[in-house]
């Protein structure tokens, strides 16, 4: 198809330029003979390229062309700007979003269509990556070097055989949080696929994070010297969770470290007991809320197991839960993993 298209192209393109040789040649005949001599040439060399064995081929892929101009486009063309996007109406972007984003709107969530422009990094997150990308570099084993702030790496062939590792860097160390959160009272909500109706609402009373590395606003910048000597690159929680009931008080502490192949710490809080304890970094790919620490009868507890209506037994053993958990701490702002432990 796109062979035959070019020769579509090529086809009216050589037309285009007989037809601007022949204007020329009737005006300069009567004026310059020379001149038009030059031009009478050029003109049949032009000509040449027309052969009759050509033509059938030429004629067939201009035909193609006109053909292919005809094929409705896909149904994200038919967004305008100033649309609103309902359930209703959901089929319209379902070409120009990702899955999750398409099933947000199916379950109720809606979009005003706003016409594109560029979007512009914050400036201090730009100096920052004008100054320090060119130093980065991604080791052989996918281990990042010598970042300190800013977009990693700006620039991405896509025949660089690293090219995915780095796209994920430049996700990990995107604008949205480079130095700290501090928020009060978030919720998050899980629903059905392609249901409004809500199977869990969870509240959190205060989402942390803290960024040792790529600090670009708010000071000490562009690292805390902290890292230098604990070898962190970030710490976050929320704590405490406020519903479901059986969960409140409830909480979960995370932290990355600097080095090469160290999997996240994290850390439980039960309120039942207060006690804190240590979670395997695979805890973090599990529905969140769903063991129990406090042992047999009581349901509190963040980390191992999945909770649900079934139950909610973990690594403590705890009574099934009236709660559906499908909220899994890795996967919080999209994705939140550490990147080098991912291939």
């Amino acid at each position: 198809m796109l062979r035959a298209t070019v020769a579509a192209v090529n086809l009216v393109a050589v037309m285009f330029t007989n037809a601007i040789l022949q204007t020329a040649f009737a005006a300069v005949k009567s004026r310059n003979p020379g001149q038009w001599r030059n031009l009478h040439m050029l003109a049949q060399w032009r000509k040449i390229r027309m052969k009759l064995k050509h033509f059938a081929l030429a004629s067939a892929a201009l035909g193609l062309a006109i053909a292919l101009a005809w094929i409705p486009l896909p149904a994200g063309a038919e967004v305008q700007d100033g649309d609103v996007i309902t359930p209703a109406n959901a089929s319209k972007v379902e070409s120009l979003l990702s899955p999750g984003s398409f099933a947000l709107v199916r379950q109720g969530m809606t979009m005003k269509i706003m016409p594109a422009e560029h979007l512009e990094s914050p400036p201090p997150y730009r100096a920052a990556t004008e100054k320090y990308s060119p130093q980065v570099a991604l080791a052989p084993d996918g281990n990042l070097e010598n970042y300190v702030a800013g977009l990693p790496f700006p620039l991405v062939d896509t025949n660089d055989p690293q090219a995915a590792s780095k796209v994920m860097c430049n996700f990990e160390y995107r604008p949205m949080s480079t130095d700290d959160i501090d928020a009060r009272n978030v919720e998050a909500v899980s629903h059905a696929d392609g249901s409004a109706g809500e199977i869990e609402h969870f509240t959190f009373g205060h989402l942390g994070l803290y960024n040792y590395i790529g600090r670009t606003e708010v000071p000490p910048t562009p690292i805390d010297a902290g890292v230098l000597n604990m070898e962190i690159a970030s710490r976050a929680g929320v704590y405490p969770v406020l519903e479901p009931a059986e969960l409140r008080g409830a909480g979960l502490v995370r932290e990355r470290s600097t080095l090469p192949g160290v999997e996240d710490y994290a850390w439980e809080y039960s309120s039942n007991n207060r006690r804190l304890r240590r979670l395997p970094a695979s805890a973090l790919s599990d529905a969140f809320g769903g063991a129990s620490i406090s042992g047999p009868g009581q349901a509190s507890g963040v980390g191992l197991g999945g909770g649900g209506a079934a139950g909610g037994g973990g690594a403590g053993g705890g009574r099934a839960t009236t709660y559906a958990s499908t909220l899994d701490p890795v996967w919080w702002f999209g994705f939140s993993g550490k990147v080098t432990e991912y291939s």
